[in-house]
């Protein structure tokens, strides 16, 4: 009985609702706002000259990573793991002949 008289006021609420009278030419003006505000708020980083200073200074950028000359500090980084692999052996102990997963323990 409750969900009866409910279901009738919804019903009788929803007869005294109007409708709503708008503009003949509503809908093509909300879509023509619409797509003047999208287009007027292209964001700066998708913009075609922004994109090709990028790329471009993205290729200069790789081809002058490319052409550094790499065996100068190919020789420095050897010298740096070589001496600190002798600080590790030093402060350890161990000689290089030694190994540490195969451990002999007859010695």
């Amino acid at each position: 009985m409750k969900q009866d008289k409910y279901i009738d006021d919804i019903i009788e609420y929803i007869s005294t609702i109007e409708k709503q009278k708008i503009s003949p030419f509503f809908k093509s003006k909300v879509l023509a706002r619409l797509a003047k505000n999208t287009s007027e708020e292209t964001s700066f980083v998708f913009k075609p000259a922004f994109v090709i200073a990028f790329a471009a200074l993205l290729l200069l950028v790789n081809t002058i990573l490319i052409s550094y000359p790499i065996s100068n500090s190919d020789t420095s980084n050897q010298n740096n793991v070589s001496s600190t692999e002798q600080e590790w052996s030093d402060d350890y102990s161990i000689n290089n002949y030694s190994s540490i997963y195969f451990y002999d323990d007859k010695q």
